[in-house]
């Protein structure tokens, strides 16, 4: 779609204390003559930006197809990595839109494998432990299923006895 092209520039009053620089352009599909305010661009984007004035359907529609040509989604988007992304917390995330615990779309791998592995649907209260504690590495022998109260329970005693001062019970002399 070509860009429109500006025709002049008009003071527009927002109030009778301000006015405000805007654009004349003149739409590439229905020929007429539209305002975009001058701060709606950078300087860099004033031929590029809205070429419709969204004044008839014609118009809306062609500009409807023409966006989305551009907003591809999935496997057709340039930077489709193949459903894979690392979420804040370090764990591997697979597009799964139409999985029940999907959380905008992707689910934990290591929840799916789990799963895959033990044929069901794991719950809210099913915890998938990574034995060696990284989160990305994802292999069945890594992965442990658990309760909530069994995984809170193994990383306190990994706390307890990684603590520095923790050797057993230290004894009082009593002279």
């Amino acid at each position: 779609m070509i860009a429109p092209i500006i025709k002049g520039e008009i003071f527009i009053a927002i109030n009778h204390h301000k006015k405000v620089l805007h654009y004349i352009f003149e739409c590439n599909i229905c020929h007429i003559e539209f305002t975009r305010k001058a701060s709606y661009f950078r300087k860099s984007q004033k031929q590029t930006k809205n070429s419709c004035c969204f004044h008839n359907i014609q118009c809306k529609s062609k500009w409807i197809v023409t966006l989305n040509n551009f907003a591809k989604k999935g496997n057709n988007h340039n930077s489709w990595n193949g459903g894979k992304r690392k979420n804040p917390q370090g764990y591997i995330m697979i597009y799964s839109p139409n999985h029940p615990a999907a959380i905008r779309n992707y689910v934990a791998e290591h929840r799916l494998i789990m799963e895959k592995q033990i044929g069901r649907l794991l719950t809210p209260n099913d915890i998938v432990h990574h034995i060696n504690e990284n989160k990305t590495d994802n292999n069945i022998e890594n992965l442990e299923l658990m309760t909530r109260s069994e995984h809170s329970r193994q990383h306190r005693l990994k706390e307890y006895r990684n603590h520095p001062g923790v050797r057993g019970f230290i004894r009082k002399k009593i002279f």
